[in-house]
């Protein structure tokens, strides 16, 4: 299975998060929640899923979900996925720090 399609994705972390929508493609992410833009890789089977995001603020350093000040960082993320949804989890962009579910819903098809 190849995920592909657009997804509303929701953040659990120390903070909550503004909900946001990525466009998952050929292996890539990409995506913003209007604070952040997301871009990254994404592979899935066997109902398993791998992303590594860049996480890039639009403006400024602002207060992320890890309650810190940051401008950009990286995330490695592992989860489920299935045709329709997935869960990623993953630590924080500073070692020891609280991490992150992110959870994506498919919205649409790629081409709707």
């Amino acid at each position: 299975m190849a995920l592909s399609g657009f997804f509303r994705i929701d953040f659990g972390a120390a903070l909550p998060g503004a909900p946001g929508v990525v466009v998952v493609e050929n292996g890539m992410v990409r995506g913003s929640d209007g604070i952040f833009l997301f871009s990254g890789t994404f592979s899935d089977g066997d109902g398993r899923c791998r992303a590594v995001v860049n996480v890039k603020s639009i403006n400024g350093s602002p207060l992320t979900v890890f309650n810190t000040h940051q401008s950009s960082f990286q995330l490695g993320l592992e989860g489920q996925a299935d045709d329709s949804s997935f869960v990623l989890k993953g630590g924080g962009p500073v070692q020891g720090q609280i991490g992150i579910t992110i959870s994506g819903r498919k919205i649409a098809d790629l081409n709707f």
